[in-house]
């Protein structure tokens, strides 16, 4: 635990508003950047600001470490998160993730990889296609 200074709740309040102005805009286009979706990551960077004063209140961050880097760092994690759950959710209710645009009919090379795929995917372990 790292010895704050005795704060006021206004105190934190406007350190975080502080904070809230110089990176919030950085970090929303940074995790749009990342996620590929505004709102999403609108929501990941409050989130990531509010764990960082929680943190911050509770004294297991000083004010000295909450340079660019931390919260860059902190949203970037929290960017991968949300992407490693938006896997596990596809995973789990057994939809397929994005797909190329199909091919002409004529595009032999393509229709012949496509049907190595299907193959491979049915040769697996525990597939519906066995």
């Amino acid at each position: 635990m790292i010895n704050r200074p005795s704060l006021t709740q206004e105190d934190w309040n406007r350190i975080f508003e502080q904070q809230y102005d110089i990176f919030y805009r950085q970090l929303v286009y940074m995790a749009g950047y990342i996620v590929g979706d505004k709102q999403e990551a609108h929501d990941i960077v409050i989130d990531v600001l509010l764990k960082i004063r929680a943190r911050l209140m509770s004294g297991k961050i000083a004010l000295e470490e909450l340079k660019p880097a931390y919260f860059k760092t902190a949203v970037n994690n929290a960017c991968m998160d949300r992407l490693k759950a938006r896997r596990r959710w596809v995973v789990l209710n057994g939809k397929t993730g994005w797909m190329p645009d199909q091919a002409d009919e004529g595009d032999v090379a393509y229709r012949a990889l496509l049907l190595q795929a299907i193959e491979l995917i049915e040769g697996l372990p525990g597939s519906k296609g066995k």
